[in-house]
């Protein structure tokens, strides 16, 4: 819905636009950290979870930094919208060999009681 944003779309689309991504990363968090955590024993308990959060905020450092780069080169040719534009098509590429890489891992049941 991003990567369709046009210098005519309204406040209300974006809104509700990054309203909906925003709730769908934001439900993901918890799941993935569920997950990871229930891999590991429950003495690495700590250091998994910290790990992961570590990769959380480097891939957001990164990602922020090559989202910026993208949108300023594209404002020095083109509209501020268009610009936008071109840096929600390359996280939609991203987000799709993610969820590609994410289809070949093996499935794990939960973990029925804690391993101390």
């Amino acid at each position: 819905m991003l990567t369709l944003i046009q210098g005519n779309v309204t406040d209300m689309y974006v809104i509700a636009t990054l309203f909906i991504l925003g709730s769908g990363c934001g439900m993901c968090i918890p799941i993935a950290t569920t997950a990871i955590q229930n891999v590991f024993a429950h003495s690495r308990m700590g250091v998994v979870t910290s790990t992961l959060q570590f990769a959380r905020n480097l891939g957001s450092t990164i990602g922020v930094s090559i989202f910026g780069m993208i949108l300023d080169s594209g404002l020095k040719s083109k509209s501020y919208a268009t610009s936008l534009q071109q840096v929600f098509v390359v996280a939609t590429i991203i987000a799709l060999i993610g969820v590609i890489f994410a289809m070949f891992l093996k499935e794990k049941s939960l973990k029925d009681t804690v391993d101390i």
